[in-house]
C-alpha cells in the first residue's frame, strides 16, 4: 500500500525538490497565487513588479523563454494596465507563477 505525503506552504523552486527529495509527493503551496495578487510575476532572475510605472510601455512578455498562456499572449505592459482595474490581471500573473514553478 502506497502512503502519500503532502508537504505544505513551499514557496520556492527550490523547496519542491527539497520536499520530492524528502519523500513527499502532494504539494500544497499559496505563493504563486499570493505573490500574483500583489502584481509578482515570478522569473528565473526574481520577480517582475509588473504593477509599477517602468512596466507600463514594455511589450514583452513577462518570460521570452516561457511558454505558459499569459506569456504566449500577453506583454508587461498589457498587465501592467490591466492590474488597477481587474483581477483578471492577477489571474493571469497566477497562471504565469504556476507555470514557472511546474
Amino acid at each position: 500500500m502506497h502512503v502519500s505525503y503532502l508537504c505544505s506552504a513551499q514557496s520556492y523552486a527550490t523547496d519542491l525538490v527539497v520536499c520530492v527529495a524528502l519523500g513527499c509527493d502532494m504539494f500544497d503551496c499559496v505563493y504563486p497565487t499570493r505573490t500574483a495578487r500583489f502584481g509578482s510575476a515570478l522569473v528565473p532572475w526574481g520577480s517582475l513588479q509588473l504593477k509599477n510605472k517602468q512596466y507600463a510601455k514594455d511589450f514583452q512578455p513577462i518570460d521570452e523563454n516561457c511558454t505558459c498562456p499569459t506569456c504566449q499572449r500577453y506583454s508587461r505592459a498589457f498587465l501592467n494596465a490591466l492590474y488597477p482595474i481587474d483581477s483578471a490581471a492577477k489571474h493571469h500573473i497566477t497562471i504565469h507563477n504556476i507555470a514557472y514553478q511546474m
